[in-house]
């Protein structure tokens, strides 16, 4: 026992689910509302209530409406021709909705709801408790490697390969060409000071102060004491 399923008529009053009913003329009977699809005389009809005009019909002898292969135009069928469908319970959908609120109408619909949650983790133990969820570990790596030859082996492990270069220039002007380099521009100055005292302004500056590894203050110092 199946429901049918009309839909795509240009007379969109006869669109809907048609519900199984009895049998009339040999074969079931289906209702929507005061629609129905039954056989008789030879035909099966999409007809309103008990007028005897109708909206379509089809001479193919096949057990269920579904089966038809063609549907043709009666007094008030409007182009196009529907399409009959059994309403199967088996019927599996997939439901793919953004964050919201909806509203679903309709029926003979069973609905289960699949969330996916993405749970990042540092390193640790951890205890998950509760039912129905699935989880797929993915391990995300740092392979740090110095110059030289490797073999990598196992399986399920996605390399990002990432080179760096350090390029120490000279003063003067360069041309760099290629493509997909990101460089990193570091100005190294050397500050070089007479005795006295300074006040340096700025942000991120870090200053190395050493004279061939004595402080230049205990130098000077050292010389006015040997004087």
């Amino acid at each position: 026992m199946a429901d049918m399923i009309v839909a795509g008529a240009g007379s969109t009053a006869v669109n809907g689910t048609y519900v199984e009913s009895g049998t009339y003329g040999g074969k079931p009977i289906y209702y929507y509302g005061s629609y129905k699809i039954f056989w008789f005389s030879g035909w099966w009809r999409i007809r309103y209530g008990a007028a005897q005009d109708y909206y379509w019909n089809t001479d193919e002898n096949v057990a269920t409406p579904d089966l038809c292969t063609w549907w043709g135009t009666g007094t008030y069928g409007k182009a196009p021709a529907p399409t009959v469908t059994a309403a199967s319970s088996g019927q599996n959908l997939t439901l793919a909705c953004n964050a919201g609120s909806y509203s679903l109408t309709g029926t003979n619909a069973d609905l289960t709801v699949t969330r996916h949650y993405t749970l990042t983790c540092e390193a640790g133990s951890y205890s998950l408790t509760g039912t129905n969820a699935d989880l797929a570990v993915k391990r995300n790596y740092v392979l740090t490697c110095g110059a030289g030859s490797y073999s990598l082996t196992g399986t399920n492990a996605d390399l990002i390969l990432q080179r760096n270069y350090a390029l120490a220039c000279s003063a003067g002007n360069y041309l760099i060409t290629g493509t997909d380099v990101t460089l990193t521009v570091q100005r190294n100055y050397t500050l070089v000071c007479e005795p006295g005292s300074y006040s340096l302004t700025g942000t991120d500056i870090t200053f190395t102060y050493s004279a061939g590894g004595v402080p230049k203050h205990f130098l000077h110092y050292a010389r006015l004491r040997s004087n």
